[in-house]
């Protein structure tokens, strides 16, 4: 898919990019889903959404991210992002939240 969701926007795949230095990177403190999507009579359709949500959610939670969206906006991405990436075959989203912090320590701070 040649588009995602990056800092609060659509942004090219390109452009999605997070430095070596971040603490999810050198700790694996990552919080990771994975959304499957069909093609159903030609229009788009995702498998168990909120469910996905939640659990991405209180992934997060667990791991101390401070990240949190609500299920309506989730699913807006969501649309978005099918509409940008026009699928032609059925597909998979892989969200993830991580934190961008710089602090060397096991313990993430945003």
């Amino acid at each position: 898919m040649p588009f995602a969701y990056f800092k609060e926007k659509i942004e090219p795949l390109e452009n999605a990019k997070i430095s070596i230095a971040s603490n999810s990177l050198q700790y694996g403190t990552t919080c990771i889903g994975g959304i499957r999507g069909y093609l159903v009579d030609g229009k788009a359709r995702v498998f168990r959404l909120e469910d996905h949500h939640q659990r991405l959610m209180n992934g997060a939670k667990i791991l101390g991210l401070n990240f949190s969206i609500d299920y309506q906006s989730f699913k807006e991405i969501i649309k978005e992002l099918i509409l940008k990436n026009t699928p032609c075959t059925d597909f998979y989203f892989r969200p993830f939240i991580y934190s961008q912090d710089m602090k060397l320590g096991p313990k993430p701070v945003g």
